[in-house]
Order: structure tokens, then C-alpha cells, then sequence
């Protein structure tokens, strides 16, 4: 995929000292860190939370009546339901509120605010946003409703927010930030309620199996108490009551195995978001809070129906690809839900790899999101086109805008303009992205004793990469294109005489076929994993990249 390889170790029979080298632990660091031990930090050391302790307390003597607000992804509908089960253990006097992404957009809106004047709300309480919504936060305290946030996002005003926010960015007292929205949530709970984990056990399991996914849906860094806590929370997915975890679990065919982190995010995270791309995420919350089986699955069913009907419209969307002349890509969609925009985005991205915004029209103005690749930071063509009456913002690999429609071409030519200047700044050496590649391994050294070694460096993610495997002059015995939609590739796959199966799916699979596809000997980088069916557990190598092998 255009990468350059750097391999980093010759494999010999022992991950872990090379991998401690790589990692710059001693020892004893090393072995906490392999044996998964560590501490989950005190909820009072984040900054305010014993303000909000105590103002949540009064509400609650008060009979006020409470809002949580959330965000529509994974991180959002977690930590909405998360609080929602603690608060529901303290107070009935508490509902929830999740944005409509095509009337609200992202934040909490004008719209949900009048919502709760409308229904006498005293309290509104954020989850997973926030930390940048002064106007409408000053709107709902003119209209006498005060605001608790609760957020993880960095803080970049002079001015927070409310008087009482909660958030691990606004001053150094919190040593690890980078936790998500719904561990803040977990956290405020566990303030609230010192005793959970003893007075109800499976409800804590609960909260923290919830929060573990959203770590990994929301790609916070696995380091320190992430770490530690997403290790534990794997093991407690399918192990507690929770009517909405088991029905996910169950129709997605994940109930009779562990879950690992890989579940989470390419089945588990992606069902979840459908929801909020496609229609009001709150029905989440209704799943996640079910007191029976039947009314969680049937809206477990429909998310999994809308990730399909998602999975469908994206195949739609990439068939209407037409790619120019222009180094930077700005496709145009007619008729699609803005929801799929960043997915769009991403894929046309990664396939041709330049960047791309992927946006749609309406009335006299085009939007949408913005995705990256090979460093170069896609948000500068907002900041530097303010000129241009841009609205929008982000970070280096992922941003969103809106332009008027007047602008739109003179915007295209300076953004085709900004990333041939990046282009020509760049030497040959470094022109392709850098793939690190741990070991360079034979296939003879491949086998159940390597798995419980890799094993052990998990759960795997942002700050903690899967380890990656090279192995060259591979003979590729035969390959088949299976699945319903023929989406994915096996190989069987020869390396001095033994055998193991590869598979890889939809864009690599377009790409090996394309580019290598009469190739008999071949060099690839892949991660190791274990193929579990009919009770069997067996061997298979997941290809990241490829090369001709040169004889």
C-alpha cells in the first residue's frame, strides 16, 4: 500500500526482550506491564468532581428534576447510559438526551435546551461534550437551568464552560487525560456512589464493560489506567445482566467466545454508530437500559440492520467516486445521509491514497468531512482559508467543514495548491509512509506458544500496537474470493515447507488483487490471530501489506 518497511528484530523464539528493549522498561515495569498490573486513579482527583458531587446530592434532596445530555457515538451512548443506570439507583427524577446529527449537529443544540425548559429541567448534566458549547450552555442558564459538563476533550478557552466542568484536560491534577467521555462518566458514578462495586456488583460490572468498549470505540490510548481497565472490562463484557450487552453479543455471534478488543471495534462499535449515522442514537440508551430481553434485542436487531443498510450505501457512495486530475480529492455526493460523509472520506483516503473531503450540497452551501494521510495536517485548509467564510475545524487526520457554495472552487484550487507545496517539501526518503514491522519471522516459528506471548500484550490499540510480523518469498498456493458480497480474500500460503492460511477483506482484498494477483512469491507484512469455529481454534495470518518478492 505504499508503504516503506522498517523491520525492527530477527524473531527468536522470545518476543519479550526485544519487545522490553522496543518499549524502554525496566524489568519490573516490564513485567507489570505483560501481567496487566496497575491502579485505576481516584475519581476525586479530577479537577471539580467534588463540586459535583455535592451539587448532584442537592439536586437530588430537592427532587430536582436532572437531563443528561450525550453525544450520538459509542463514547456518547456509553457514558449517557452509564450515568443513567448509576443516577437511576439515586433518583427517578432523571431522563436522558441524545442530539439528532441532521437537525442538531454535534453538541448539544438550541433544540434540546428548549426541550428541557419545556419540561421544567433544573439540571442538565453533559456527557462526552460540552467543554466548547458556552452559547448554548449560557442559553440554558439564562433560562434559569444550571449546567454540570462532563468531557474529555482538550480545553482550548480562556473560560470554561460552567462553573462546575469535569474534564481531564483543564489543568495538570489528573495525570493520564486521555480517557474517554464514558470513563468520565464511570468516574462520576463511582464518586457518587463510593459503595457500588459492594452494593451491586454486577451493576458496577456493568458501567465498567461499558466504559472498556467505549476506550476502545473512541481509540483512547491503551497506556496506564486504560490499560488496566479495558483488560478487566474485556473479561466482563459477556459475564454481566446487562439485557443490551447480551443482545448485541448474542446477534452478532460473539456471546460463546472472549471478546476481545478487535469484536469491539469492527463489530460491536460500528453496529452502535449505524445508529447515530442513520437515525436518533438515543434508542441505545432504551437498549442498554432494557429490563427485558425482548425489548433489548428488537433494538439491537435494528442496529445491526442499520449497519447493513450503512454498509450498503457506502458501496453505493464509492461507486460514485470519479477522481480527477488533482492531487487532492473533493468528492461531491448527491443524496446522502451526512452520517456516512466521514466513512466516504476515510475509504477514498485510504484507497488512493491522497486527501480527500467528501462532502454533499445543500441550499447555497457545500459540507462534510475531511480525511488525511501521509502527515500532512488536512484542518490548515480551514484555518488558513478563513477568507473564504469557512466554518469547521478538527486535527491533522480528521476535520469537518462547510463552505459557501460562491467559494467552493476557488477553495478546491487552494487546497490542491497547499498539498502539491506539501508534496514538493518532502524528499524522496521520506515519501512513503513508514510501516514498523517488529519480527521478521519463518512460518516453522509460528504455533499456540508465540499466541499466548502476543496474548499477553494485550488489549491492543492507540499507544499499544498489534505486533506485526514479516515474512518474505512466500509461495501463495491459491487464493478464493468468498462471502456473501465477496468481500474477502483466503489464502493458503506456503514458507519452507508449512502452510497457513491468510485472509484479508474489502480494500486490501481489491488491492492485493490487483497489484499482485499473478504473483506466486510474494513478501507480507500480517498480525497472527486464531480462527475459532465449530470448537476448533486454528492458526491464520491477517495481511496489512505486500510486495513482490525480488529473486
Amino acid at each position: 500500500m505504499n508503504y516503506k518497511w522498517e523491520i525492527k528484530h530477527q524473531y527468536n523464539n522470545n518476543l519479550f526482550e526485544a519487545k522490553q528493549q522496543d518499549m524502554g522498561l525496566d524489568i519490573d515495569k516490564f513485567d507489570d506491564f505483560i501481567n496487566h498490573v496497575g491502579k485505576i486513579r481516584n475519581p476525586f482527583q479530577l479537577k471539580n468532581m467534588d463540586k459535583l458531587v455535592d451539587r448532584v446530592q442537592n439536586a437530588i434532596l430537592n427532587n430536582e428534576k436532572i437531563m443528561i445530555c450525550a453525544d450520538y457515538d459509542v463514547d456518547g451512548i456509553s457514558a449517557a447510559s452509564i450515568m443513567m443506570l448509576g443516577f437511576l439507583q439515586l433518583t427517578t427524577n432523571v431522563s436522558f438526551s441524545v442530539p439528532d446529527r441532521q437537525k442538531d449537529g454535534y453538541g448539544i443544540s438550541k433544540r434540546q435546551i428548549d426541550e428541557c425548559i419545556k419540561n421544567n429541567v433544573n439540571l442538565i448534566i453533559t456527557v462526552d461534550t460540552g467543554i466548547a458549547e458556552h452559547e448554548n450552555i449560557k442559553y440554558a442558564q439564562d433560562n434559569d437551568i444550571e449546567v454540570i459538563v462532563t468531557d474529555h476533550h482538550p480545553w482550548n478557552s480562556d473560560t470554561l464552560p460552567c462553573e462546575i466542568t469535569v474534564d481531564p484536560f483543564i489543568d495538570s491534577s489528573y495525570e493520564f487525560p486521555y480517557i474517554c467521555g464514558a470513563m468520565v462518566a464511570y468516574k462520576v458514578i463511582r464518586a457518587l456512589i463510593p459503595e457500588l462495586k459492594k452494593m451491586n456488583k454486577d451493576l458496577n460490572n456493568q458501567l465498567i464493560a461499558l466504559a472498556s468498549m467505549a476506550t476502545i470505540a473512541d481509540v483512547m490510548k491503551l497506556e496506564d489506567e486504560n490499560r488496566i481497565f479495558v483488560y478487566h472490562g474485556l473479561k466482563l463484557i459477556n459475564q454481566t445482566k446487562n439485557y443490551g450487552i447480551n443482545a448485541l453479543l448474542k446477534l452478532l455471534k460473539l456471546d460463546n467466545k472472549a471478546v476481545t478488543e478487535t469484536d469491539i471495534g469492527f463489530s460491536i462499535a460500528p453496529c452502535i454508530n449505524a445508529v447515530g449515522r442513520m437515525e436518533n442514537a438515543g434508542q441505545l440508551v432504551d437498549m442498554f437500559l432494557a429490563d427485558c430481553e425482548i425489548d433489548a434485542e428488537k433494538i439491537a436487531k435494528r442496529a445491526i440492520m442499520l449497519n447493513e443498510k450503512r454498509k450498503e450505501l457506502t458501496e453505493k457512495l464509492m461507486a460514485q467516486v470519479n477522481i480527477g486530475k488533482e492531487s487532492f480529492i473533493v468528492q461531491v455526493f448527491d443524496n446522502v445521509p451526512a452520517g456516512l460523509l466521514g466513512i466516504a472520506a476515510n475509504k477514498i483516503s485510504h484507497k488512493y491514497q491522497r486527501p480527500c473531503f467528501a462532502l454533499i450540497k445543500y441550499g447555497d452551501k457545500y459540507g462534510g468531512s475531511g480525511r488525511s494521510i501521509l502527515g500532512y495536517d488536512i484542518s490548515q485548509n480551514i484555518v488558513q482559508n478563513k477568507d473564504l467564510d469557512i466554518d469547521g475545524g478538527g486535527h491533522s487526520e480528521a476535520c469537518a467543514m462547510s463552505i459557501n457554495e460562491k467559494n467552493f472552487e476557488e477553495f478546491k484550487k487552494r487546497c490542491n495548491d497547499s498539498y502539491l507545496e506539501f508534496l514538493a517539501s518532502r524528499s524522496e526518503n521520506d515519501s512513503h509512509p513508514i510501516l514498523n514491522v517488529d519480527f521478521e519471522i519463518n512460518f516453522c516459528d509460528i504455533n499456540f506458544k508465540l499466541i499466548d506471548q502476543i496474548n499477553q500484550f494485550r488489549p491492543f490499540g492507540q499507544g499499544n500496537d498489534e505486533i506485526k510480523f514479516c515474512t518474505k518469498n512466500i509461495n501463495v498456493l491459491s487464493k478464493q474470493v468468498f462471502g456473501r458480497k465477496k468481500n474477502a480474500l483466503k489464502f493458503m500460503l506456503s514458507h519452507d515447507n508449512y502452510e497457513i492460511p491468510a485472509i484479508c477483506f474489502n480494500e486490501l482484498k481489491d488491492y492485493y488483487l490487483e497489484q499482485f494477483d499473478k504473483s506466486t512469491h510474494i513478501d507480507m507484512i500480517y498480525t497472527i490471530s486464531v480462527n475459532e469455529f465449530a470448537g476448533k481454534k486454528n492458526i491464520q495470518l491477517l495481511p496489512i501489506d505486500f510486495k513482490d518478492h525480488d529473486v
